[in-house]
């Protein structure tokens, strides 16, 4: 429950920062924005990317009923991420700027790892089953985060 509190206090806080005017956004040295995480921050490739039909139902309305479609995300709206591109100017990222866009880029890890124990708890395992593989799940978190 804590990293849920953690998670909205910062998505918040980052909301507020991203509806700052346009004229302040051009100053901000943020040139990019990548988001990595689940289904909290979730860019549409749930859908495409699980098993056939498992997630049919974020393909159609009324998921995506605010923006008039289905995107194919969990939610009915934009995402933080949608509001992020929206304010700040985020320039064409071909691979010879890769390197110098990320000095000067936002990278957004949403809440990586929860799908994990959500499925062995949908499949039926224990308490004791998911906490024997917190240490690994912990480690692929870290991993996911490093920067080499």
């Amino acid at each position: 429950m804590a990293s849920h509190s953690f998670f909205l206090l910062l998505s918040t806080s980052l909301a507020v920062l991203a509806t700052l005017s346009l004229a302040q956004a051009k100053q901000c040295f943020i040139e990019a924005i990548y988001s990595f995480g689940d289904s909290i921050a979730d860019t549409g490739n749930l859908l495409q990317e699980s098993t056939a039909g498992l997630f049919a139902p974020i393909g159609s309305l009324p998921y995506g009923q605010t923006m008039k479609k289905a995107t194919g995300r969990c939610s009915d709206g934009l995402l933080m991420i949608d509001y992020f591109g929206l304010f700040l100017p985020v320039a064409n990222n071909c691979a010879a700027e890769c390197a110098r866009k990320l000095e000067r880029a936002l990278i957004l890890m949403g809440e990586i790892g929860g799908n994990d124990y959500n499925n062995a708890f949908f499949q039926g395992s224990t308490i004791a089953d998911v906490k024997s593989f917190v240490p690994l799940v912990v480690q692929r978190i870290i991993s996911a985060a490093e920067v080499r």
